[in-house]
């Protein structure tokens, strides 16, 4: 095992221990670690060693196109420190349609290398046609979200791109995933996608907005998510007993009060949502705003209360009571028929905080009150 953070090139033939191995075919494997331990799967090369030739470099490689091997050109590779075969190819004296370019390499001592053949297509269509290539744009994604980051431009004047290593995986489930690159050339053909995998450990960040806060009873507030990738569906709560399985619902509040709001969401292929709750988030009045119980000469008393709560009023007559959840569950109705003295019994509701709405001839007041 050696350390790989000092070194800009891996040649495995400098590793080999040549004269401990007999001659023969063997092979040489290697795999890699990232900085968090993960190992990559294991490479294996194929290798022939022979006592009998030394090691030997490189020296001058041939190629031609098709099967024209007639017309093979040979060049000194001594020189030549990158091998980029898109510029050797002669386009302008190709038919459009698919090809082959193929190459093999030399050594000192003359011997010759397998072939090495690639495919490519030859449109003439295209007239930007460039034999110096450079990268001119990438984009990146995870798994099958291809728009999820936009198209980056990259002005450099070589063929390296240096892409930044802060790429967000905020919004990502947690779970593995697959980051996706694609490189853009001067002609405007894509790369071959290069893939990696990566593993979210954290909840994914999300968020939901209202086009409005506070509104007057009977009125609609539309709630948007902050995203929509990998996400399967959302089961929404709007804290008055109502809820909604849409992206972006439209709720009507039908009475005053404070609600809570929750966002369920369900991401792909999650085994179970994740809950994303604001408190109080939507504030709903009726004409004149949230009016306060004193306003109106109402009493509640005992605070807390037990298994009676009682409601009196001066000023205005009673229509209905409701207790209901911090959340806007209804759990208790009573109408009262516009008196002024109502006596509740709450005896078969749990222990908690509850909102009390009271609808009078005047509206609606609300007001907390806590169970003993």
């Amino acid at each position: 095992q050696n350390d790989f953070s000092n070194i800009e090139k891996f040649q495995w033939e400098s590793l080999v221990n040549l004269p401990n191995l007999n001659n023969g075919l063997h092979t040489f494997s290697v795999r890699f670690t990232d900085d968090s331990g993960r190992w990559s799967p294991v490479q294996s090369h194929f290798f022939v060693n022979d006592r009998n030739f030394g090691i030997y470099k490189v020296s001058k490689f041939e190629y031609w196109t098709d099967t024209n091997t007639a017309s093979k050109i040979q060049n000194d590779f001594s020189k030549v420190e990158k091998f980029q075969w898109e510029n050797l190819v002669n386009l302008p004296n190709l038919n459009d349609g698919l090809h082959t370019f193929s190459v093999r390499f030399a050594d000192d001592s003359g011997r010759w290398s397998p072939v090495q053949s690639h495919f490519f297509v030859k449109d003439r269509s295209n007239s930007n046609i460039v034999t110096n290539n450079s990268i001119v744009g990438y984009r990146i994604w995870f798994d099958n979200e291809k728009d999820f980051f936009p198209f980056n431009a990259h002005t450099a004047t070589n063929s390296i791109a240096q892409i930044n290593d802060s790429i967000s995986v905020g919004y990502l489930p947690m779970g593995k995933h697959n980051i996706n690159f694609q490189f853009k050339d001067l002609n405007g053909t894509w790369s071959t996608v290069l893939s990696d995998s990566i593993e979210q450990m954290d909840k994914p960040i999300f968020n939901f907005t209202a086009t409005i806060r506070e509104i007057l009873v009977n009125n609609t507030v539309k709630f948007s998510p902050s995203t929509l990738h990998f996400i399967d569906s959302i089961a929404w709560s709007f804290g008055d007993g109502h809820s909604e399985v849409s992206y972006e619902p439209t709720h009507q509040f039908t009475s005053i009060g404070q609600y809570d709001v929750v966002a369920t969401v369900w991401h792909r292929n999650a085994t179970e949502g994740i809950l994303y709750e604001k408190t109080k988030y939507i504030t709903v009045t009726n004409a004149n705003g949230l009016a306060k119980i004193s306003s109106f000469g109402i009493k509640l008393y005992p605070i807390p209360f037990d298994n009676y709560l009682t409601v009196e009023t001066e000023l205005v007559t009673i229509k209905s009571i409701k207790l209901l959840l911090p959340n806007g569950k209804l759990i208790k109705e009573q109408k009262c028929n516009n008196t002024n003295v109502n006596k509740i019994n709450v005896d078969d509701i749990p222990k908690g905080l509850y909102i009390i709405e009271i609808e009078t001839d005047k509206g609606f007041v609300t007001t907390k009150a806590l169970k003993n």
